[in-house]
Formats: C-alpha cells, structure tokens, sequence
C-alpha cells in the first residue's frame, strides 16, 4: 500500500485535475465569475451527484456519484457506461484511513466530499470529509456466476451462526470451515484452501481465542495475503471483556486498511449488550441469529451494487438488518 500524507497536503493538491468540462459562469468558462457549484453541474439522472474542479465540472464519465437515502450504500462510479466502468462503495464498506497516499491527485469535489485517486492506481478512490480520509472499497466488474459464493472462516461464534447465515443469503452458495476454540492460526489453512477456488465473498470471524495481539498480526497478514484474489473480504471485530481485545481489533482495522479488497463488519459495536451471554462473548440463548443480522445486509449490499444495471438508481432499503432470521434446524 501507498504510504500515507496528512490531510494538511489537501491545499497543495488541489490544483491537480484532468478530464473537466466548462459550466456556465464557473471556472475557465466565459463570463465566469466564481468556482462552479456542484449544484451547476449537468446531472445525468435526478439520483446522480456531480464534482467540480477548478476549471469546471468534472466529466460524468470521468466521476458521478449516487445520491440516494442514507440507508443505501454510497457509491461512486468512473467510466458509467463504458467497458472499463468500474464502481465503488463507500458507508460501511470504506475503510478509515490516517491520511491520503503519496501521490494522491485530486479527482473532484462536491459539497462535502473530496475526492483523490492515484494515477498509477485506478481501481482505487480516496475519499476525505472533514478531517476523515477514507478508501473506498472497488467492486468487480462481475461475480464468478449467477449463484453467488460466500465461505466464512471463524470460530464459536460462526460456528453458532451457521444455519441462520444460511437462512439470511437465499439464493447464494454459502459454505463454512468454522472450529470451537479456534485461533487466527487455525484460520491460516482454510484460507489459502479457499484461494485455490476463490468465492466471491470471503467472511473472517477470527481473534476471540487470540492473546497476544503480536501473533494474531502475523496470522491475519497471512490469511488476507492469501484471500488478495478474492473480490470482496469481510472482517469481524471481535466482541470480548478480555483486555487484549482493544489492540487485536486495532490490529484488523490496520490490516484491512493494507488489502484494497476488503471491508470490516463491527461486530464489537454492532451486537446488542443484551444479547450477550454471562460471559460477554458469546451470544445468548436464543441470540445466535445476530451474525446474520450483521453480515447478510453487507453481502447482500455488495451483491447488490456489484450487479446493479444502472448504478445510479437508488435500491430499496436493506430490511433483513432489523429483522430476525428464522431457521429449521438448531447450531
């Protein structure tokens, strides 16, 4: 991965733009009398967000975003509708940065957003608001086929989930390889297995039974390396009152954050205090469905995105997040 600027190297960055149109009355346009508002800018849909520049706004086919309500993920889109488009999500799937790479060049802005990419690197987009600079996650330009492949790798916890993730993703192909007591260690093997036949979706529920966050940092690098030809890999945090379990999800967030085809599911923020059993790990009786309240939304969210026709149209919300998961069979 790029090595990391500060957000202070913003200003010096945004006299970098290619590819801009002129608008009316904006920068580089006759007449012009201030910087051009997104707001000028052509849109080619009413859910279509459009960026500036400098010199005026940026090509739709160069960048467009999608403005939908806040329960669809946001994505943004270079090339709409040619051979090389490629898309991008942002929201739950973007990855929290300490700074923009070296080399970063400004692509766009609109009001809120800025965004970077690297020349050398198009299948990635940076993303800064505020002070926060975020990757954006890239998604394939297609999955392998019409089933989609999910394989999750874990431990108790997804060993306990099993049926209910099944039950939440009808229509995929979903497999597990999931051990009571299982270190990161043990996630090793399964992992470079996988790689051999990658899905399109790889979970990883793995630091519970970890102790020395040291070696849980050797055992992960090795289990992402191996899953680098997976399209989409999901991690998650781990919910635990032992006192290494600050460092080891410190651990996943700067990892993930090295591997552009990868997101975190927050399970340490996402389950409910009251769902938990007495010993704070796992969940309690009759709360084994809360995984699948957590993952199916994300897998179905990136499935969705991935094989949209039109990126730009706003999908229906993800209900399947707020509601139980009912199966036949007991974990």
């Amino acid at each position: 991965m790029a090595r990391l600027v500060g957000a202070v190297a913003l200003v010096a960055l945004t006299s970098c733009l290619g590819d801009v149109v002129s608008a009316d009355r904006g920068v580089g346009a006759p007449g012009g009398t201030g910087r051009t508002t997104a707001a000028a800018c052509p849109k080619a849909t009413a859910n279509a967000l459009t960026f500036k520049g400098p010199t005026g706004c940026v090509r739709i086919s160069a960048l467009v975003g999608r403005d939908c309500p806040e329960e669809s993920p946001p994505m943004l889109v270079r090339g709409l509708g040619t051979s090389h488009e490629r898309r991008f999500l942002g929201g739950t799937y973007a990855v929290t940065l300490p700074g923009l790479p070296i080399g970063s060049r400004l692509v766009g802005e609109t009001e809120g957003m800025t965004v970077f990419e690297i020349p050398t690197e198009r299948s990635s987009l940076y993303v800064q608001r505020g002070a926060s600079v975020e990757r954006w996650l890239p998604l394939p330009s297609r999955v392998s086929s019409s089933t989609p492949t999910a394989f999750f790798i874990g431990d108790s916890i997804t060993y306990g989930a099993e049926p209910y993730l099944a039950a939440a993703l009808p229509g995929w192909q979903v497999g597990f390889d999931a051990v009571i007591g299982r270190s990161s260690e043990g996630g090793v093997a399964p992992a470079a297995t996988e790689a051999t036949t990658p899905p399109d979706v790889a979970v990883i529920e793995l630091g519970t039974n970890d102790f020395y966050p040291e070696t849980f940092r050797i055992d992960a690098s090795q289990i992402l390396d191996s899953l680098q030809k997976v399209p989409f890999v999901v991690w998650q945090t781990v919910h635990s009152p032992l006192g290494q379990v600050p460092e080891i999800n410190k651990t996943i967030r700067e990892l993930v954050a090295a591997h552009p085809n990868t997101a975190i599911a927050d399970w340490n923020h996402f389950v409910p205090p009251d769902s938990i059993g007495p010993d704070g790990i796992h969940p309690a009786a009759g709360h084994d469905d809360e995984m699948a309240k957590l993952q199916a939304p994300v897998l179905q969210g990136w499935y969705g995105a991935v094989t949209d026709p039109n990126p730009l149209t706003c999908p229906p919300p993800q209900g399947s997040s707020t509601h139980s998961v009912s199966v036949h069979s007991s974990p």
